[in-house]
């Protein structure tokens, strides 16, 4: 069974500095008691004083094996296309494959990691060889009151080669339900990206 959930998100200013920027994102979950399937398709495009300061899309896919009540790891393999019309190469492609683990999961929320291998490449940008890199990644979700939540999620991406280079992404939001079954929320979060 699917659980879809769509977002949007506008924002706009006029006067001294002309700016506006749209954000929606449509996330699909299926889950069965030992398996679970997230799709992850979101879009942003932002301008400021007429120029387009950011044009991207990112897919994600992901996919858990082995999840059961008698232990508390699973197996997972995921991928990823991002496109940034702002950015000098064309598209990132990255896949990932590893180990989850549960550290708690009760009525109210749950902690979760995953570390894995794999490797990400940059097509059409002055470097377009295939990296290796690791994932350590966190999740965590609480619910505050019957109608506050709060989610928040980190990845660390290093190479695997000797530069010592990695990328990071965390993303936190706190969520109030604005209807009794939870089905319409009001979101405010942020999300930091950071590539060294």
């Amino acid at each position: 069974d699917w659980i879809h959930r769509f977002r949007l998100g506008l924002y706009g200013t006029q006067g001294p500095t002309d700016q506006s920027d749209i954000r929606t994102s449509l996330s699909s979950d299926r889950s069965t008691p030992s398996e679970l399937l997230s799709i992850r398709l979101s879009y942003q495009l932002s301008e400021r004083e007429g120029t387009v300061t950011r044009d991207r899309f990112v897919s994600r896919v992901r996919q858990e094996w082995g999840r059961d009540d008698r232990t508390p790891w699973s197996m997972f393999a995921e991928g990823e296309v991002e496109i940034d019309q702002t950015r000098e190469e064309d598209a990132r492609l990255r896949g990932t494959a590893g180990l989850s683990y549960l550290f708690f999961k009760d009525d109210k929320g749950e902690l979760s990691g995953r570390v894995g291998l794999g490797g990400s490449l940059d097509v059409g940008g002055p470097n377009d060889e295939l990296e290796p890199e690791a994932l350590v990644a966190l999740s965590f979700s609480r619910k505050l009151t019957e109608r506050q939540t709060i989610r928040l999620s980190g990845e660390l991406f290093p190479l695997l080669d000797d530069s010592g280079e990695f990328r990071a992404n965390a993303r936190g939001a706190w969520e109030l339900a604005l209807t009794e079954d939870g089905a319409v929320p009001l979101r405010l979060g942020g999300e930091n990206r950071f590539d060294s």
